[in-house]
């Protein structure tokens, strides 16, 4: 548990100043104090030989995309980064996701991302193009 002023006090002696955090130890009554308005109470949420159990740990994060092709409906499992690469493809001109698309777009998942939700049609033929060249290309070094 934390004090916290909520106004210019004194206490035993020492001056406390709004937002300052108030030891324990110089309030002898904090209970009234806060009734006052003068304190404020601040409860820690996690006892600190806890803490460690309270880190969470984070790996790559990653969701399902139901992407809607006539009547079928495929669920596209998508990460951060290639989800992140898309969306930015999609904010350029066309040209310069066009441009983009060829030069650095390596992934498959973010290419048929552009392909389902850009509406522009010399983009998608370029996200299609791509993704069938990146399939020739592995095809080709599967079989070596």
């Amino acid at each position: 548990m934390k004090l916290v002023a909520n106004k210019p006090c004194n206490l035993n002696g020492k001056k406390y100043f709004i937002g300052e955090e108030v030891p324990v130890e110089e309030v002898v009554d904090y209970a009234s104090l806060v009734k006052m308005g003068l304190l404020s109470v601040i409860h820690d949420a996690v006892p600190a030989d806890n803490l460690e159990e309270c880190v969470a740990m984070v790996g790559e994060v990653s969701f399902t995309v139901p992407i809607v092709k006539g009547h079928e409906t495929i669920d596209l499992d998508v990460t951060e980064p290639q989800m992140q690469d898309a969306v930015k493809t999609m904010q350029m001109n066309a040209d310069a996701a066009i441009a983009h698309i060829r030069g650095d777009v390596e992934d498959n998942i973010t290419l048929i991302v552009i392909n389902a939700l850009d509406s522009r049609k010399t983009v998608k033929e370029a996200a299609e193009s791509k993704a069938k060249a990146l399939i020739e290309q592995e095809e080709s070094t599967g079989d070596a």
